[in-house]
């Protein structure tokens, strides 16, 4: 390769991170510890939502949902329930209820945010409930012929397991 083709691909490569993922939440209930969870840009400068959590416990029956195993999960700021989806996310972490979070001024809800998501990560270690459905879209994508399937996940805060890890 030319040094011209490897430079524009040394800056691309610069640009994102080593994939870690692709082991998506599947459909079923689940009891997960976060390992990671932060806002990056996805290759187009979307905003989007990353998380990593170990499987603690699992209705699934799938393999890459035993217990012990890493499941990704990605939102990204082109999906219309993006930010009812970080949202709900950060409440179930922090076992805040909406009305508390709303009664918050924007720069301190900044603020907890950049706390939970950025460089501290105080989100790490805390456990969440995950429910998983399959479900199908509204709407029809252009170019498509009938509506997609995806996963819709409803957080829930364990609380037995927060207490623990913010003491």
């Amino acid at each position: 390769m030319s040094s011209n083709v490897l430079s524009k691909l040394a800056s691309k490569l610069k640009k994102t991170s080593a994939a870690v993922g692709g082991n998506y939440i599947q459909e079923g209930r689940h009891k997960l510890r976060t390992r990671l969870a932060q806002f990056k840009d996805d290759r187009n400068d979307n905003q989007m939502l990353v998380a990593d959590f170990e499987v603690l416990e699992t209705t699934s029956e799938l393999k890459s949902h035993a217990p012990g195993s890493v499941v990704n999960y990605v939102i990204k700021s082109t999906n219309e329930a993006y930010f009812s989806n970080v949202k709900a996310l950060f409440l179930a972490l922090y076992d805040t209820s909406e009305a508390e979070f709303n009664e918050l001024d924007d720069e301190e809800a900044a603020e907890m945010l950049e706390t939970a998501f950025g460089e501290q990560q105080t989100c790490v270690g805390r456990v969440v409930i995950a429910d998983a459905i399959q479900a199908t879209a509204k709407k029809i994508k252009p170019g498509a012929t009938e509506p997609s399937q995806y996963t819709r996940i409803r957080w829930f805060a364990d609380n037995e397991e927060n207490a623990e890890a913010a003491a």
